[in-house]
This record gives structure tokens, sequence and C-alpha cells, in this order.
């Protein structure tokens, strides 16, 4: 028999004990709904989220390797290999040898992409700005409070991640 998010009822949780509820679960829900209805309400943007994030990383941080793009994301090195295609293809990332290793190739944001980024951020930022601004005050603080919590989850876990 599964549990209410599909955990076998009988394999113990490896969490500690002062969990409310069903926290795991109930998050995983909720942040998947999150990002389905962000996708919804952008259904027209014209980059898919792992696109969008690949440029993003390399607006924040640079021209890099393939291989470190690739990390940086979470993803496997031919994904990253698939995703940089596409986004040479639309003309939004440039490869060029590594000025100090000419065997590999960095890859870089070219003008069009950069501006795809800004733009793409701000409309992406603004649709849930709108949601955050029509949270109260208490529940817009406790999200702030949250938010490094949040972001430590994607780090590994005693080599699970």
């Amino acid at each position: 028999m599964s549990g209410r998010h599909g955990r076998p009822a009988d394999v113990p949780g490896d969490l500690p004990g002062d969990l409310p509820g069903d926290l795991p679960g109930d998050l995983y829900v909720a942040l998947g709904r999150l990002v389905r209805s962000l996708r919804r309400e952008q259904g027209d943007a014209p980059l898919s989220v792992g696109l969008f994030s690949a440029m993003r990383q390399l607006a924040d941080h640079g021209p890099m390797r393939a291989t470190a793009l690739a990390e940086a994301e979470g993803i496997a090195g031919a994904s990253m290999t698939r995703v940089l295609n596409a986004l040479e293809d639309r003309g939004l990332v440039l490869r060029a040898p590594d000025p100090h290793d000419g065997r590999a190739l960095l890859v870089r944001l070219s003008a069009e992409g950069r501006r795809v980024v800004t733009e793409g951020s701000g409309v992406r930022i603004a649709a849930l700005r709108r949601r955050i601004g029509a949270l109260s005050a208490d529940e817009r603080a406790a999200l702030a409070a949250a938010l490094p919590a949040l972001l430590r989850l994607e780090e590994p876990v005693d080599g699970l991640g």
C-alpha cells in the first residue's frame, strides 16, 4: 500500500521525527503545482525552463565549458549537449575555443542571448512578483525566511544528490 505521496507505507522514512505532517510530500506537490502554474501563465514563452535556466547560468557566471554548465544545472553531459544545440540553433549562445586549452570549447551568450535573458527574466519574475504581492505580509516574511532552506535543498546530502 502506498502512503500519501507515493512512498510505500511500509518503507520507513529516514527523516527526523519532528517534521510536521508529510512535509517532503507536501512540499514536492506544492513546488510542482507552482512550476506548472507559472508555465501555464507563460504558455507563449519561447524557451523552456531548462533552456532558460542554462542561459541564466551563463548570464550569471560568464563563459564556461559545457561540462561545467551541465554540472551547475544538475544534468547529464548528453542532455546539456542537446540544450546547447537548441540554444545555438536559435542564435542564443556561441561556442569558441577555450583560450587556456585549445582542445576545449567555452560556451557564452550571444548578444541576442543576453537580450532574451534580460527580457525573459523580467517576464518570469513579474509573474512571481504578482503572486508574492498577493500574499499577506506574514506570508511574505515566512517565504523570505524559508528561502535559504529552499536553496539548500538542491545541495547533495550524504552522496544522495
